[in-house]
């Protein structure tokens, strides 16, 4: 009965040590960047993509693609 026990304590043990997440590719710095975007967008759901290209951004914008009052050129 105590081998018993000491045997399930044990798979247990390699069960959970065996189910240990890994790091997502996007949080690793060493990992090449192109590689890293492609991680994260991949998880982003549609909805959360449309949000990030619909910032408001505050303060100057400079961007030449800027459609609000700020501009990239003096009028």
């Amino acid at each position: 009965m105590m081998n018993m026990k000491y045997s399930a304590i044990a798979i247990v043990c390699l069960f959970t040590l065996s189910c240990g997440t890994s790091v997502p590719v996007y949080k690793r710095a060493d990992a090449p960047i192109e590689k890293r975007v492609e991680d994260l967008l991949s998880r982003m759901t549609l909805e959360e993509k449309i949000l990030q290209m619909n910032q408001i951004t505050l303060g100057k914008n400079l961007n030449e693609n800027n459609i609000g009052n700020e501009t990239a050129e003096p009028v």
